[in-house]
């Protein structure tokens, strides 16, 4: 799919970047195959859908690169038998960060005439948000939010998972925010990961 879009880009800087990010992480993944002594497959399962959209081949991409970032953090919980990898898997979520962000930045050009997005600030939330929007703090402190909906008098209810990648676990729970900002554990006890509710 990388492939497909580079073709759909062209060669400009950001791309020559993105190529660059790309062979390094096959470099990584190729290093830890050897590790595990896991032969490469050779001929991988292509699920891929080669949009002609290039507004549908960027989404698409996007998607699954942070996909792949998630299941590249979990490694450094299903390896700790493997301390002496820590930092090549540590290498590696480095490289899929760095990725996205330049695969955003370069793909808004593409998907709208707004201003480039803007990056949350280092070590806090990892999102974008165009300069003319702003972000307002409604609760905190929630463990894997999963989805959230009102109730007829526009309380909101919030899915906690429970469970997401690593070891951390906990049982599901839906909290109750009411207009106040008190927050109320409405129900719980979900054996994880709880994924969703309705109203």
């Amino acid at each position: 799919m990388f492939w497909r879009f580079h073709q759909v880009i062209g060669n400009s800087p950001q791309a020559t970047s993105l190529w660059q990010l790309q062979q390094q992480k096959a470099q990584i993944l190729e290093k830890l195959l050897n590790s595990f002594q896991i032969r490469r497959p050779q001929a991988p399962i292509n699920l891929m859908l080669f949009h002609r959209n290039q507004d549908l081949l960027l989404d698409e991409l996007i998607a699954r690169e942070n996909e792949l970032l998630l299941l590249y953090q979990s490694y450094l919980y299903f390896f700790t038998a493997y301390p002496h990898l820590a930092s090549t898997f540590q290498d590696l979520i480095t490289l899929q960060t760095n990725f996205i962000h330049t695969l955003i930045a370069l793909a808004t050009p593409f998907q709208t005439d707004l201003p480039p997005l803007l990056e949350g600030p280092v070590g806090g939330p990892d999102y974008w948000l165009d300069p003319s929007y702003r972000l307002e703090p409604v609760i905190s402190g929630l463990t894997y939010p999963t989805s959230l909906v009102f109730d007829e008098n526009g309380e909101m209810y919030v899915a906690e998972s429970g469970y997401s990648y690593g070891p951390a676990y906990a049982k599901g729970r839906v909290l109750h925010i009411d207009k106040a900002g008190r927050v109320h554990e409405f129900a719980a006890g979900f054996e994880g990961p709880l994924t969703g509710i309705s109203w």
